[in-house]
């Protein structure tokens, strides 16, 4: 695990993500917002046309970073390697990632230290808005963050990052879907405010092109800010975003009032209805959404208990672009239940899902953050341009629960035709 650099304009840095599916996260600090569509979604801008400009008068906040990329030099990163290309080009700090297995994340610090921060910067992404991906603006206290993110199906969600210390991410509330998400192509203002501890709760809220989105309280959180940036992940190689008008001051707006319309999904007749990149499920009417661990991948668990603390008892649809699974199936799920600390429960089996073939395997002893064992049920269905894995992990004390949602979940899949 590499431990971040820092530069006298910004810090970079790369982290090796906790098992199962997400891999930690590479950290960077950059210089130039690049358009980021692709993650983020729609509050339209009519035309995506405006980006209003996000400057303070005088007399206002403490402006803590301020880059409107118009110069060879920048508060952010400019250092390229084999991850990612930072570079300014035409105005636009432009943010290209090569290395998909992990984010990419650019930071700009600031002295002295914030107790409340206010960040925004408009991004547009500028291709593969067709592949899982997200781009979002965070703010750090040494290699702890607070980060809002959109993607191009019109997710908005917050989640806690732990970089150095190699600890997963950690949704903060319910994943979004908003139409305040402009289309991938067009530019989308993000805004994060992030307030500290005071005593003991931290807050956390998103904005997307000048409408309140999410907010989120963390108990016991970051009390203070030492720095901004970008995060940016994507399944594809050269994927590019462009970022423009990015400031940071220290002011501490109140909560905003969120619209609850714009909730992903509402209840119709005891169930909620999952619709994400041509894939379609049912789920209980009282679990919720939560912010994905990597692109593509989405949690969904009941509202209440541990789920929003990252205890992995909850159904996941992980849909990676097209996968060889190898000559051994068997391998494959072995491997999977080793690297999440756990053992197979017998050998997988032929199963069959909304007319896809695939296989199903049930997994015992898979680690959770909390220490404790939980058990796991495993579908990988063979789709003719995409492979999907269902997975449902469970404390034994809730099995009930987790595996009535779970065969709901099953017994609705379906995938859209291409």
């Amino acid at each position: 695990m590499r431990t971040p650099i820092e530069s006298s304009v910004g810090t970079r840095s790369s982290v090796v993500a906790a098992p199962p599916p997400p891999p930690p996260p590479t950290s960077r600090t950059s210089r130039r917002w690049v358009w980021v569509v692709a993650l983020v979604a729609a509050l339209a801008l009519v035309a995506g046309v405006v980006t209003h400009v996000v400057g303070r008068p005088p007399d206002g906040p403490r402006v803590l970073v301020e880059d409107r990329f118009s110069e060879d030099t920048s508060r952010f990163s400019l250092e390229s390697d084999d991850s990612v290309a930072l570079t300014i080009e035409d105005g636009w700090y432009r943010i290209v990632v090569a290395d998909t297995t992990r984010p990419q994340v650019m930071r700009s610090p600031f002295d002295p230290v914030a107790v409340a921060v206010r960040f925004e910067a408009t991004v547009t992404q500028v291709n593969d808005s067709s592949v899982p991906n997200f781009f979002g603006l965070g703010c750090w206290r040494g290699n702890h963050a607070y980060v809002a993110f959109i993607t191009p199906d019109g997710d908005v969600g917050l989640f806690d990052e732990g970089l150095a210390s190699g600890e997963p991410r950690q949704p903060i509330g319910a994943l979004v879907h908003s139409s305040a998400v402009a289309p991938p192509g067009s530019v989308n203002e993000i805004r994060v405010d992030c307030i500290g501890a005071a005593p003991d709760v931290s807050r956390v809220s998103a904005w997307v092109n000048g409408t309140p989105v999410v907010t989120a309280t963390v108990p016991f959180g970051i009390t203070s800010f030492d720095a901004v940036g970008f995060f940016a992940w994507t399944t594809r190689s050269g994927t590019e975003y462009r970022v423009d008008d990015a400031v940071a001051t220290a002011e501490s707006p109140a909560a905003p009032a969120i619209d609850p319309t714009g909730s992903p999904t509402r209840p119709v007749g005891g169930v909620q209805w999952f619709e994400r990149r041509g894939v379609r499920f049912a789920y209980p009417a009282k679990w919720v959404v939560s912010a994905p661990f990597v692109p593509g991948m989405y949690r969904i668990a009941p509202s209440s208990g541990a789920g929003q603390k990252g205890v992995a008892f909850m159904p996941i649809l992980w849909r990676p672009t097209p996968t060889k699974v190898g000559v051994s199936v068997a391998a494959w799920f072995d491997d999977l239940a080793r690297s999440s600390g756990g053992r197979m429960a017998g050998a997988p089996k032929p199963t069959r899902v909304s007319g896809i073939d695939g296989y199903r395997a049930t997994m015992a002893g898979i680690s959770s953050p909390g220490g404790r064992a939980l058990e796991s049920q495993v579908v990988l269905l063979f789709g003719s341009a995409e492979t999907y894995m269902l997975i449902v992990l469970y404390e034994p004390g809730s099995a009930d629960e987790m595996l009535a949602g779970w065969r709901g979940v099953l017994s609705t899949f379906a995938v859209s035709p291409q």
